[in-house]
């Protein structure tokens, strides 16, 4: 399900400060599997009540809930206060990763819950990062251990903050050792969508490095088989 008032389906009218909201179908594609029986229930609006209904109910026949939107600590910022409101449980929230900060993970009745963040690419990188592990565990399967491939940067890229950052990339070519060289694309941004529409991975930044520069080393995450279900 994604939050906010500010979201139509796709196809609708844009009014006034709207976006359609591009998370759900994301979302679909990326954890749908034969294994899942997955359920679309559509826009909730910012409002708390509405969403601590939302969560009892889906309680009640979910092994697992995923919102997007509204994770964060803003006025209209709901989720984690109305799990709460419905008898649910929030374990833990705020993860030193860039996008995706502000990831909250919890519980309501026997359901998982996660509530990712509303910008795309973030959303993207908490549910590729955390969800598919979730449910690799309530399958009763091990979760796939964080092993980035080697590779070495195609790009110069500043340091601002401290955490894992993650980067929209695609191989470009080979270095002599076989190493695959990335390129970053786009110009930054969580709520960007159109570079992922070109990436076929995400490159990894560790969090000890200030800069990076053409040819150091970095880590790499191609799209499907490092995320496989």
């Amino acid at each position: 399900v994604s939050t906010g008032d500010e979201l139509t389906e796709a196809g609708g009218a844009l009014g006034d400060g709207a976006i359609f909201d591009s998370n759900r179908p994301m979302l679909r594609a990326a954890l749908e599997r034969p294994a899942l029986a997955l359920t679309d229930h559509g826009i909730l609006r910012d409002d708390r009540a509405a969403i601590a209904a939302f969560f009892a109910s889906r309680a009640r026949d979910s092994d697992m809930i995923v919102t997007t939107g509204g994770a964060s600590v803003g006025d209209e910022d709901h989720l984690a206060a109305a799990l709460v409101a419905a008898g649910g449980k929030v374990a833990m929230a705020r993860v030193a990763i860039r996008p995706g900060k502000p990831f909250t993970y919890g519980s309501i009745g026997a359901a998982s819950v996660a509530i990712l963040p509303g910008n795309p690419f973030a959303a993207l990188v908490a549910a590729l990062l955390f969800v598919r592990p979730l449910i690799e565990k309530r399958l009763g399967l091990a979760p796939a251990a964080f092993a980035p491939l080697p590779a070495r940067a195609g790009f110069d890229h500043a340091r601002p903050r401290e955490r894992v950052e993650f980067l929209p990339a695609r191989i470009v070519e080979r270095d002599a050792a076989g190493l695959p060289v990335v390129e970053r694309l786009g110009r930054g941004g969580s709520a960007r969508l159109k570079p992922l529409i070109d990436a076929d991975g995400l490159a990894v930044v560790d969090p000890g490095a200030r800069a990076v520069k053409r040819g150091d080393a970095v880590g790499y995450l191609p799209f499907g088989a490092a995320f496989s279900l």
